[in-house]
């Protein structure tokens, strides 16, 4: 799929998308922005806007659905990025 883009392109995304051969703490992990600070962590999904969520939220979502991607959908009836994404608010 990245074949299809430019180098520049490529280089825009701010953070990759999900992808389902991921699990969800291995998505994160990519979307983690290593400006994040003290007790809270940034994360970029590619898609929305940069977004904080405390550094406890996400270790508590990390621990408890880290490892169900792509089954969190089959489970949850939900998308896990809108889930994790509701963390920041």
């Amino acid at each position: 799929m990245t074949g299809d883009l430019s180098e520049q392109q490529q280089k825009e995304v701010s953070g990759p998308q999900a992808t389902d051969d991921l699990t969800i703490a291995e998505n994160l992990r990519t979307w983690r922005q290593k400006h994040s600070g003290e007790g809270e962590v940034v994360y970029s999904d590619g898609v929305r806007p940069q977004f904080k969520i405390r550094q406890h939220k996400a270790e508590k979502f990390i621990e408890a659905f880290g490892p169900l991607h792509p089954d969190y959908k089959d489970q949850f009836n939900r998308d896990w990025r809108e889930d994790f994404a509701k963390l920041a608010d």
